[in-house]
């Protein structure tokens, strides 16, 4: 019972967090394009710095997945100089990057996930550190029917399980989003287990 009701206070706080998120995400990734058109950038440092200047307070993680979700390359210039260019404007990739910008629902895969483990009616999920929230974001993206939402720290998101969830469904749910080897390891330990609530 106080799972449950911690976990239906802490929704409406998180749900203010996810649609904070996909705003900062939709006004974020046109300006990483513009500033990446616009001038030379050769380091995720220097990328930052121009986010700053324009207001957006990035992490290198987050950065970094807005780089892959761009499908942004670096590549040497005429002068010598690395910098990140997007895909041609008639490549194809280039009109899902930008499908992929104005969309709210699309989850990331999420290579820093370390482990997957089950506690009765918890999933809980091990990152490397200051990748919890961002991981609990995609994990709601998933719409998992045998979650009931997330709750995440630092390196850690735990996800309550509904009363007869499948620990296989939950690992097979999340396969798309987290390593293979981790949900290899979470089925082979936990397989066939059911929350029975």
């Amino acid at each position: 019972m106080f799972l449950y009701i911690f976990a239906k206070n802490i929704t409406s706080k998180h749900q203010v967090t996810y649609f904070y998120m996909v705003k900062e995400r939709k006004n974020r990734l046109p300006m990483v394009v513009r500033i990446i058109t616009e001038k030379v950038i050769g380091s995720q440092e220097e990328l930052a710095q121009e986010l700053k200047n324009e207001g957006f307070n990035v992490t290198q993680a987050t950065l970094s997945r807005d780089l892959k979700l761009l499908k942004v390359s670096k590549i040497v210039s005429s002068d010598g100089y690395y910098r990140y260019v997007l895909p041609k404007s008639d490549n194809p990739d280039r009109r899902e990057v930008w499908r992929k910008i104005y969309s709210s629902d699309i989850p990331v895969f999420h290579a820093e996930v370390l482990s997957l483990d089950f506690s009765h009616n918890l999933a809980v999920v091990k990152t490397r550190d200051n990748y919890g929230q961002s991981l609990a974001y995609d994990i709601d993206l998933t719409k998992c029917p045998d979650l009931f939402s997330t709750v995440s720290g630092a390196d850690t998101v735990i996800c309550p399980l509904k009363a007869g969830a499948s620990y296989d469904n939950v690992i097979n749910h999340l396969r798309a989003i987290i390593p293979s080897e981790v949900a290899d390891r979470a089925a082979e330990i936990y397989g066939g287990g059911v929350f029975k609530g």
